[in-house]
């Protein structure tokens, strides 16, 4: 695999946009504030960074793993808080290839629009970035993942090593389905 001038050009939308809205300021900002501001995650999705592995069926772009690194990359490099790499890097591919049509043609296109925040969440013990605040979190097991709809009984995380972050757990009783096989907890887990 070799990156072409259109994944560059990508790249470089991406780096310009958070190089004016993300990086240290934002970052404390969501320190210092406890701040929920869901704005940097708008701007990207008007971007189109959210619908980048969203299938076009569900009116993405319908891009591979190897096409967006450049773009998680690009978010690493000014530490953007929200779980982009989460969504579109795991939670969307998962959903896309696994999960069944009415649950795909429900949450791609909310995902791809940027109108929910999908993150992921390690068991029922470990925390989802973001995880109060996102519409859907996939929860992985052993044996395949549980999809939740998180409420305000998420248990958040007070003094977390990073609060940008938002780390809260999300509890078993807000699944509202599961899917199972040991092919998407391993697909899943490489991912994550």
């Amino acid at each position: 695999f070799e990156f072409d001038d259109v994944h560059y050009e990508r790249r470089e939308a991406v780096g310009r946009y958070l190089h004016d809205m993300a990086g240290p300021v934002t970052l404390r900002k969501f320190w210092d504030e406890d701040s929920a501001d869901t704005s940097l995650w708008s701007g990207l999705a008007g971007l189109g960074v959210m619908s980048l592995t969203v299938p076009e069926t569900y009116q993405g772009q319908g891009l591979g793993l190897c096409d967006i690194a450049l773009i998680v990359e690009e978010l690493g490099r000014h530490a953007v808080p929200h779980p982009v790499a989460e969504c579109i890097g795991v939670a969307t591919p998962l959903i896309a290839r696994f999960a069944d049509e009415a649950i795909c043609a429900h949450w791609l296109p909310e995902i791809g629009a940027g109108r929910v925040i999908a993150s992921i969440q390690d068991g029922w013990q470990e925390f989802a970035p973001w995880g109060r605040e996102s519409g859907l979190v996939i929860a992985l097991h052993d044996n395949g993942v549980s999809l939740c709809s998180p409420s305000e009984r998420a248990i958040c995380v007070k003094g977390a090593t990073d609060p940008s972050r938002r780390p809260a757990r999300i509890l078993e009783d807000q699944e509202f389905a599961r899917i199972e096989g040991k092919a998407v907890a391993l697909v899943a887990r490489q991912r994550a």
